[in-house]
């Protein structure tokens, strides 16, 4: 150690330790995510504001494009352009 330099409190090393474990858990829910996608889907991860395209059918519209206003477990949250708001999984979405 060089002088000047100090050791970390007990209370700073435990707020690191908390930012980790923080940091662990987001990765292990990731790793979850893309385990339950299984070999065949690409995980994409949308984020809310993205710009998509739906790939399936949407009923009683024509509108395919929309924006991401929710991102869950399984399914997208979307607002198509037409102002229509609908569900989707992610095998049923791409980038636009």
């Amino acid at each position: 150690m060089q002088q000047g330099d100090r050791e970390p409190s007990i209370s700073e090393l435990i707020d690191q330790l908390k930012q980790v474990r923080i940091q662990e858990a987001r990765i292990i829910a990731q790793i979850e995510r893309v385990n339950r996608q299984g070999p065949a889907e690409q995980f994409v991860d949308y984020q809310v504001g993205d710009r998509i395209r739906v790939t399936n059918g949407v009923k009683g519209t024509r509108a395919t494009t929309g924006t991401v206003t929710r991102v869950g477990d399984e399914r997208i949250g979307i607002e198509l352009d037409d102002g229509t708001r609908t569900w989707r999984i992610r095998k049923n979405l791409e980038r636009w």
